[in-house]
């Protein structure tokens, strides 16, 4: 698979009285996706001249942190009886949702972050939309959730940046506007099985880097009181009930003074799998190394980077899928081995 240069994506006109014109930049083309149903949308992937500047409300860019900020809007549309619905805009951030719901008793839910960046020349650019798209399709194939076409997909992730242009942060400040798509049960049965009717939605919300710091270097601890996930169970999808997991551990590291965990495998505790919130990777001599398992969750971001070898001419001259051992990860990274956290 090849690394395709962005494409131009320019829009006008939006679901409801929510309209702006803007300019989006897309990571592949995506003038041969079909567009999904949409009320007054028939112009989206059409050239237009921008309206609103990106950046424009009155935030402090620079300190923004990693959290929820409340944006214009989301974007939502619903499964039932064999269809999706058409995508709208919707404003009120509550979810009306039956207490029924199989999301709320059973965890079918499972979700996508992906970000989108204001350029130098003033475009925004979304970054590889197609393949979270991709992955949620794995997701929810593994939960009997209905796949949600690409087209679709991609409509929506656009769209909520559209009309919400304005809250992506400026050049230079560090920041970006992180996206993130979710679809989830929303029907009612009590009884253990898969849900009636679907919600896919589409939030933005503006966010500075995960990490305080940026790229400065983090210590993460090793984790081996809990697992991350068991072989061929969930590890592998973007699933709700996979980060619920981490919660307890997570906290547990952070009181301690480490942001991150690096978790092991389930079965035998000897090999590394991946972080808590990202697959592990790391450089030795020219081979790119990253840990082979099948209950680590596919990174687009990995993926990328081992694209760029062969497409930037890197000195790296191979990618290695190993299992990594402990004396391994000592020459690569900065992690400190714990035999366990306090209760």
């Amino acid at each position: 698979m090849a690394f395709q240069a962005p494409a131009l994506l320019r829009s006008r006109g939006t679901p409801g009285e929510l309209s702006s014109s803007y300019a989006l930049c897309a990571s592949s083309p995506l003038t041969a996706l079909p567009r999904a149903s949409r009320r007054g949308s028939s112009s989206l992937w059409q050239m237009v001249q921008s309206e609103v500047r990106p950046g424009a409300v009155d935030l402090d860019w620079p300190n923004l942190g990693f959290q929820y900020i409340p944006t214009r809007c989301f974007m939502q549309a619903t499964w039932k009886e064999g269809s999706w619905s058409a995508l709208e805009a919707v404003t009120d951030p509550y979810i009306r949702l039956h207490i029924g719901a199989t999301a709320l008793h059973y965890g079918q839910s499972c979700f996508e972050g992906l970000k989108a960046f204001r350029r130098k020349d003033g475009s925004v650019a979304v970054f590889r939309a197609d393949e979270n798209a991709a992955r949620m399709a794995s997701s929810s194939d593994r939960l009997i959730i209905p796949e949600v076409p690409q087209s679709l997909f991609i409509d929506a992730v656009h769209a909520a940046v559209r009309e919400n242009i304005d809250y992506v942060p400026p050049y230079g400040t560090g920041g970006s506007l992180y996206i993130r798509p979710l679809l989830f049960g929303s029907g009612a049965r009590i009884g253990l099985g898969t849900s009636d009717e679907f919600t896919f939605i589409v939030l933005v919300t503006p966010v500075s880097d995960y990490y305080r710091g940026g790229l400065a270097p983090v210590t993460a601890l090793l984790m081996q009181d809990f697992d991350r996930a068991a072989p061929r169970g969930v590890g592998n999808v973007k699933v709700a009930g996979n980060y619920a997991a981490d919660l307890l551990p997570a906290t547990r590291g952070k009181q301690m003074g480490y942001p991150i965990n690096l978790y092991l495998d389930a079965r035998n505790r000897r090999t590394i799998e991946e972080f808590g919130t990202s697959n592990f990777v790391g450089v030795k001599g020219n081979v790119y190394v990253t840990p082979k398992s099948e209950s680590i969750l596919p990174s687009i971001t990995n993926k990328t980077l081992m694209l760029l070898p062969r497409i930037w001419v890197w000195r790296l001259s191979n990618v290695r899928w190993i299992s990594m051992n402990w004396g391994s990860l000592m020459r690569l990274v900065h992690v400190e081995r714990r035999l366990s956290l306090p209760l």
